[in-house]
């Protein structure tokens, strides 16, 4: 007999799917750095003088070679974190279409006669009221990703604008370590030892003297995995909603803290009555419905870097059986 658990089961293993996708894309992201070290290291050997420092005559076509090495990072960032959000929301449709299917078929081993005929019926039904693949086609975890790439945060900004900015700062934080080198007599490879630094650590970590001009806004890899996690997160949480709002088998969307989420928090934390916002949105009850349960596919969309999760709260089959009786009423 199909149940709410393994329902939920199949969308857990899913979601830790999603989560090895992520541990890809930062596996994937060090590649590209790796590329970027390479390239300054093609920098650091032509424009270097026979004692080891930069050549002053070369700073505008050093700067040049900068500026191409950023566009060409900007460029690789946009096609990873497109692949990353559309691989996001097929595999949290994907989720939702497995878990629909197993719940369905299960129920047609335990009915006979009218109950079952529903069932075969919207099972079989091109545009199946709980599946979203057959229903809108293939070229759906597209369509979310398109959303989320075009989507302006509260700030105003898009996917597209966080990219250009980061690019920005790199190249501005790159150029200003050149001049920085010549200016100071520094050799060109501890100009290439801070550039490393500052692609891979925080500020804090740096040991050499070649430090960016623009702080405080964590390293290259730290903002690009946060913007990963971010927007990869949310395009995942769109899927699954989608899923949530087109099913008929799913009467709530419910939001869950993760296993890992902290359990000390200060009191300037405190948010309407709970400790903090997420504990709020996932054990208030805000429409009747139970702890953390939301109308489907309304649930509250989560804060940058969250870890929250959603599930499915399904239908009784009894209501399920009774919609779907009048759907197919004719």
């Amino acid at each position: 007999m199909p149940s709410q658990n393994e329902f939920n089961t199949i969308e857990k293993l899913f979601r830790k799917k999603y989560l090895e996708n992520e541990q890809q894309m930062e596996r994937e992201h060090g590649q590209i750095l790796e590329r970027v070290k390479g390239r300054i290291e093609h920098i650091v050997l032509n424009y270097s003088k026979t004692d080891g420092t930069f050549d002053e005559r070369y700073q505008d076509r050093i700067e040049q070679e900068i500026r191409a090495l950023t566009g060409w990072y900007e460029n690789e960032v946009e096609e990873w974190l497109t692949e990353g959000l559309e691989e996001s929301a097929r595999l949290a449709i994907q989720a939702e279409d497995f878990a629909a299917r197993k719940h369905i078929r299960g129920m047609l081993d335990q009915y006979e006669g009218k109950p079952r005929e529903l069932l075969s019926r919207a099972i079989e039904d091109p545009e199946s009221p709980f599946l979203l693949i057959p229903r809108y086609g293939e070229g759906l975890p597209q369509s979310v990703r398109d959303t989320v790439w075009n989507e302006r945060w509260f700030d105003g900004n898009t996917l597209s604008d966080r990219i250009w900015t980061q690019e920005r700062v790199l190249r501005q934080n790159l150029q200003g370590m050149v001049e920085q080198s010549i200016n100071e007599g520094r050799s060109a490879v501890e100009f290439a030892k801070g550039v490393e630094e500052y692609l891979e650590k925080p500020g804090t970590a740096w040991t050499t003297n070649i430090r960016p001009s623009i702080t405080g806004k964590g390293s290259v890899k730290y903002n690009a995995l946060r913007l990963a996690r971010t927007e990869t997160n949310r395009a995942y949480w769109k899927g699954e909603q989608l899923g949530h709002k087109e099913s008929i088998i799913v009467k709530g969307t419910k939001r869950n803290l993760s296993a890992s989420h902290p359990l000390d928090w200060p009191p300037s934390a405190a948010f309407r009555g709970y400790d903090e916002e997420c504990q709020y949105y996932a054990e208030d009850d805000h429409h009747g419905l139970g702890p953390g349960v939301f109308p489907a596919g309304e649930a509250v969309e989560d804060h940058v870097q969250g870890l929250c999760y959603l599930t499915s709260v399904l239908l009784e089959e009894d209501e399920l059986l009774s919609t779907l009786e009048r759907k197919y009423a004719a």
